[in-house]
């Protein structure tokens, strides 16, 4: 259960590289599709993750943003027929946004199958876009 919260926080939870995305990895392997909302933006995003570790890249699937994320709040996994799992919060203490306004949002991860098993993941978010 616990390296599913992390794959799938992973989705948001997602440390994105900087600069602006040529395309959006969506048919790759291991791509993770989240909705976020976020302060100061109206409107849902629709994004896509790749990549491993705690803070891989969201790529805004509408535009050429990257979405850099240098916390997240509690993770909550649900699993169907399972108690909820909530994860800690995170922070990935090395990155600035540099000239970009900080902001938070909430996401929620597709739900996903894993051994026969639906689990979905959501939490908050603090980063910048790119």
């Amino acid at each position: 259960m616990k390296r599913i919260a992390l794959a799938l926080s992973a989705v948001a939870l997602v440390a994105i590289s900087a600069g602006t995305a040529l395309a959006a990895p969506t048919g790759a392997p291991n791509a993770r599709w989240v909705t976020a909302t976020c302060d100061g933006y109206s409107g849902t995003f629709k994004m896509v993750v790749n990549g491993n570790g705690a803070f891989p890249a969201a790529h805004d699937v509408s535009s050429t943003r990257v979405f850099v994320p240098v916390w997240f709040g509690p993770t909550t996994v649900k699993a169907d027929g399972k108690p909820d799992q909530i994860f800690p919060a995170g922070v990935k203490g090395s990155a600035a946004p540099k000239g970009h306004t900080l902001i938070t949002c909430s996401w929620t991860g597709v739900p996903e199958e894993f051994e026969g098993v639906w689990y979905t993941a959501s939490g908050t978010v603090g980063g910048f876009f790119a």
